[in-house]
């Protein structure tokens, strides 16, 4: 891969606020859940008793502020994993490569003959019109279309 790549992934900010967003999601849930609880109970198709009956024992040993706070670290936790799946788009002159957790794509010139976004999905087509690859992305469509061109890869508006 050349120096010159371009790169298109969450950005600073994004990176941050998932998981800050999912832990405050994550501590107002804690602090719901002995209502939540109650009423799992009344739902008799409810597979998950067990686990809901762990939590109203350490909710019942730790009360409140120990449901928010396993709601909050749970909330970052998965924030963490939203994150870390997010897929990364690296362009350069000699190949496109994608990243998501940890799969990784490799697609050289020689393999693409087209590059698109339809339905706000990356694809990658070859010279049978034939699609080799289809993934979200994170950057705005025309910056991701512009660097491909500019890099000589044949896109598709």
């Amino acid at each position: 891969m050349t120096g010159d790549a371009a790169t298109f992934e969450l950005d600073h900010r994004a990176r941050t606020l998932i998981p800050l967003a999912l832990a405050g999601i994550g501590a107002a849930l804690g602090w719901a859940f002995p209502a939540i609880a109650s009423r799992l109970h009344e739902l008799p198709w409810f597979p998950m008793a067990g686990p809901v009956s762990l939590l109203e024992r350490v909710a019942s040993a730790g009360g409140l502020v120990a449901m928010i706070a396993i709601g909050a670290i749970a909330g970052v936790l998965g924030g963490l994993l939203v994150v870390s799946h997010a897929p990364r788009l690296s362009i350069s002159e000699r190949e496109i490569i994608v990243r998501a957790g940890d799969a990784r794509h490799r697609f050289a010139r020689s393999q693409v003959v087209e590059v698109a976004i339809e339905d706000e999905r990356l694809v990658l087509r070859d010279d049978a019109d034939v699609e080799l690859f289809r993934s979200e992305f994170h950057g705005a469509p025309a910056e991701i279309l512009g660097a491909a061109e500019s890099r000589g890869w044949k896109v598709k508006a």
